[in-house]
């Protein structure tokens, strides 16, 4: 990553990996896996994976502002690209869409009961 200094000087600066930026990952690659299964619980599951890999990448975006604070001296601004913020989307609309799948499945689930 390239930082620009308070003197206009730009510097490389390699970043870790981070364990939440992993975790995520995984969250929405379970969420897509149990997405093509069909079955109640795994609408269940989608939602939960869809619903945690946003709040992860909320998390980790929260803690790389913390570190760009401290380092930084506030002088540091992280600029997130659109990657971050259509994964985050793209995250939060998959768990919205399997909670509506859930709401809906029940609903007919009653309905058919009652007939």
């Amino acid at each position: 990553m390239k930082v620009a200094t308070p003197t206009g000087r730009i510097q490389e600066q390699k970043i870790p990996g981070d364990p939440l930026a992993a975790l995520a990952i995984i969250s929405s690659i379970v969420g897509l896996g149990t997405s093509l299964i069909k079955a109640r619980k795994t609408v269940i599951a989608s939602a939960g994976s869809g619903a945690a890999g946003g709040l992860l990448l909320l998390m980790l975006k929260s803690k790389l502002d913390d570190e760009a604070i401290k380092q930084g001296g506030g002088l540091i601004l992280i600029n997130y690209g659109l990657g971050f913020w259509l994964a985050f989307l793209l995250l939060v609309s998959a768990s919205l869409v399997n909670i509506y799948t859930l709401m809906v499945e029940k609903e007919e689930a009653e309905v058919s009961l009652k007939q």
